[in-house]
């Protein structure tokens, strides 16, 4: 079993019940160096909470970025114009 996380990949082999860590180093060398099974799960974890809090952070923060105006605009529904509520009546009227 193998989880590709960011750079580096976690790798659980079951027929030696061993745990794997693989990623690149700064000199562009693969490296493979076994962990023990609660650093793998640990490892795993974070990963998840991490990208939790990422995700909720990138939520809000769109929120942040738009000015009052748009927000404000937002808030609200937009009012149709007349044209629209004259076309919506005339289907009505055709039904």
């Amino acid at each position: 079993m193998q989880y590709k996380v960011d750079s580096y990949t976690l790798e659980y082999v079951e027929s030696e019940d061993k745990y794997y860590i693989s990623f690149i180093d700064s000199v562009n060398q693969e490296c493979r160096i076994e962990i023990d099974k609660e650093i793998f799960y640990a490892y795993l974890k974070s990963k998840k909470n991490y990208i939790k809090i990422k995700n909720e952070t990138n939520r809000h923060l769109e929120q942040s970025e738009l000015t009052d105006e748009e927000i404000y605009n937002r808030a609200f529904e937009k009012e149709e114009s007349i044209e629209e509520t004259v076309m919506k009546d005339i289907e009505k009227e055709k039904m």
